[in-house]
């Protein structure tokens, strides 16, 4: 069954639609997330390709078909080729970036360890919208988004080694930090093991500061 525990997440002040805190998940040979928030609601997409080609577009995973404004952005680049590099614009006029799939491994991917939580604000209300993100020894950056009731699920075994060369290795003792941001928000972070995957990771809501800023593009 699970344990419900809890931790504070601190929100930020400040009015602006600058794209801050962008951060590169779930890398894989054949894709990647680049996530962000915003302190007011924009619609969120990304253009890319190889070179200087940005001939495709990928909207947020939450989009079908038409671009919704929101605070949290999680787009997924998919169908990419491995070890190969991909440069992207935030939306059409944002900062060139660039960042390079994951090589074709030989090792057996880990069978599925999902973890699960819900986020809230601090007076128990269901926020519209939030990221997570998972941070793990020596390895890439998980993240996904909350459902309509708050609710998230990441599955731990999309981990790979920091260098992208394989899965990376699971046991009772790997530790784990678990940060949520929600447009004006950003988690403390709350430390736990693999171990406690079982148990309900809650997050809660509340002020702080203001977070990184990049140049936003207009579309």
């Amino acid at each position: 069954f699970l344990v419900l525990q809890k931790t504070i997440i601190f929100s930020k002040a400040g009015i602006s639609d600058i794209p801050k805190e962008i951060k590169f998940s779930i890398i894989s040979d054949n894709s990647f997330t680049v996530s962000l928030v915003t302190e007011t609601a924009v619609p969120g997409f990304v253009i890319f390709g190889q070179g200087e080609s940005l001939d495709q577009t990928a909207l947020d995973d939450r989009d079908s078909g038409s671009k919704n404004a929101r605070f949290t952005h999680h787009v997924t680049l998919k169908n990419l080729a491995p070890t190969t590099a991909y440069s992207f614009k935030i939306g059409s006029k944002g900062e060139l970036l660039s960042q390079s799939t994951a090589p074709i491994t030989s090792d057996t991917p880990p069978l599925p360890e999902p973890l699960m939580g819900k986020v809230e604000t601090a007076d128990g209300k269901v926020p519209a919208e939030a990221l997570v993100y998972v941070n793990m020894e020596r390895s890439t950056v998980l993240s996904s988004f909350i459902r309509d009731d708050g609710n998230f699920l990441i599955t731990l075994n999309n981990a790979r080694t920091a260098d992208l060369s394989k899965y990376l290795t699971l046991t009772d003792s790997t530790k784990i930090n678990l940060t949520a941001q929600a447009g004006t928000a950003e988690a403390t972070g709350k430390d736990l093991l693999f171990s406690d995957r079982f148990v309900s990771q809650d997050l809660v809501l509340q002020q702080t500061e203001t977070v990184k800023e990049a140049s936003w593009p207009s579309d």
